[in-house]
């Protein structure tokens, strides 16, 4: 990890992972800084960039990605470019789920056992992870058959402040 300090009104803070040039992108949230948006089409205003998994249909209309599957363990997904070392937050929420349904990354360009995962819980699933590498696959998966309809998603890097 690397650090690197500013002060700024007589406070020092100390910044890891993340250079000096590109610190102005973040913004501080909730004593968090936050990095812009890596999701394409997060908010579904477009059908595209969301790939399906097969034995599964994505359809994006009304601001909604609403994804059937026939089998277990399918759903939608789509790659973001990520710093190994990174600390990013993954949140995505769904006005209705099957059973089980979570969000999950992985370290490749395809959904496979994911380093990290967390299921829906009252329409809200966040996972802050540590990226693996400099693809990440951002899943929402439907653990068992049926239909999910997801109304957000979103991933950003974190900034540690020490």
């Amino acid at each position: 990890s690397t650090a690197n300090s500013e002060t700024v009104g007589g406070v020092t803070v100390t910044y890891q992972n993340i250079s000096t040039d590109v610190r102005d992108t973040y913004t501080l949230i909730d004593d968090d800084y936050i990095g812009s948006e890596l999701i394409i089409n997060g908010d579904f205003a477009t059908d595209s960039d969301w790939i399906a998994t097969p034995d599964t249909v994505n359809t994006i209309a009304n601001k909604t990605l609403t994804v059937t599957t026939t089998v277990s363990t399918r759903g939608a997904y789509q790659n973001i470019s990520t710093s190994e070392g990174g600390v990013y937050t993954f949140t995505a929420t769904a006005s209705s789920f099957v059973l089980d349904a979570l969000i999950r990354v992985t370290d490749g360009s395809s959904p496979a056992a994911g380093f990290a995962e967390s299921q829906v819980v009252d329409g809200v699933a966040t996972l802050t992870f540590t990226a693996v590498g400099s693809l990440t696959n951002i899943y929402l998966r439907n653990t068992t058959a049926g239909t999910s309809v997801w109304t957000s998603v979103s991933v950003k890097r974190l900034i540690e402040v020490a």
